[in-house]
């Protein structure tokens, strides 16, 4: 049986390390990730809500739901939020590790929202080349057969 087209791309990516996250909010918030240095595949699946999200470079905000899903091919800074007019806060020193070794926050006044997501972090001299062909934000609406692979990688 042949590896799926997703698998195939990411060992030919030779991935050094992949990290997972998850955010819980709720209430009136906005957080801004930062970008990571190299060569870096940054992917995040809403589970639960609904938020928004701006990437810097990019048209938005896009208003994403429960299903959908976004993948970031380059290191760029993003927003997600309640409510793009709040300003955002620093997301990074906010995540604690978890005893299974992911990453978590809980943000805002409830649990309306959670975002699963992570980083691959990319070895391979190819990587930026392959990387480059890709669209900065790849867009997967969760109503798509698409967004399967990319919440069978979340997974």
């Amino acid at each position: 049986m042949a590896a799926d087209p997703l698998s195939d791309v990411l060992a030919l990516l030779n991935p050094r390390s992949m990290l997972s996250a998850s955010l819980h909010a709720g209430g009136a918030w906005a957080l801004r990730f930062q970008p990571y240095p190299g060569s870096v595949i940054k992917f995040n699946a809403v589970v639960r809500g609904r938020c928004w999200l701006s990437v810097d470079g990019e048209r938005g905000p896009i208003e994403l739901e429960a299903g959908d899903c976004f993948l970031l091919t380059r290191s760029r800074s993003f927003v997600l939020a309640s409510d793009m007019a709040l300003e955002p806060v620093e997301a990074r020193p906010l995540f604690t590790d978890t005893a299974g070794g992911e990453r978590e926050v809980r943000y805002g006044s409830a649990d309306e929202v959670l975002v699963i997501g992570g980083r691959i972090d990319l070895e391979s001299a190819d990587a930026e080349l392959l990387v480059d062909r890709l669209p900065p934000l790849i867009l997967v609406r969760g109503a798509s057969e698409e967004a399967a692979a990319i919440r069978w990688l979340l997974g």
